[in-house]
């Protein structure tokens, strides 16, 4: 994924992808440890679009500066989007894909959780001829 920064076009770095010496350098111009920053640049985050600008320009080899990076408005920070890129998935579309109803599955088999549930405590069911209570 590349990023368009002002007239730059850049490779986008994040937390995981950037170089050891541009951590360094973000924890040197914040005054932030490692964990800060992680919950800085976490999708949705006031600080996402400049901890990602701060770590792609460094990156590319740019001397820019964390107070750079707050000087951008988010207008001037940009996704290029590129054949073979994967979409973006936001945080809150990461939860659990929706599970079938339990009236049906494929196949005819029965849901997963309904096999396990029923695994782990007694079916109330009578089977034919059982006497009731």
């Amino acid at each position: 994924m590349k990023i368009r920064i002002k007239d730059v076009t850049v490779v986008g770095r994040n937390i995981d992808s950037a170089r050891i010496r541009d951590l360094v350098e973000l924890q040197t111009q914040t005054g932030m440890k490692l964990p800060e920053i992680r919950e800085a640049g976490k999708p949705g985050a006031l600080l996402t679009a400049p901890v990602i600008a701060f770590l792609s320009m460094r990156g590319a080899g740019h001397a820019f500066t964390w107070e750079d990076a707050l000087d951008l408005s988010l207008d001037e920070i940009r996704v290029v989007v590129e054949p073979g890129d994967r979409p973006a998935v936001q945080e809150d579309e990461q939860a659990d894909p929706p599970q079938p109803s339990g009236d049906s599955a494929p196949d005819g088999d029965a849901p997963a959780e309904a096999t396990a549930s029923s695994a782990r405590r007694p079916s109330k069911r009578r089977s034919p001829g059982s006497p009731s209570k």
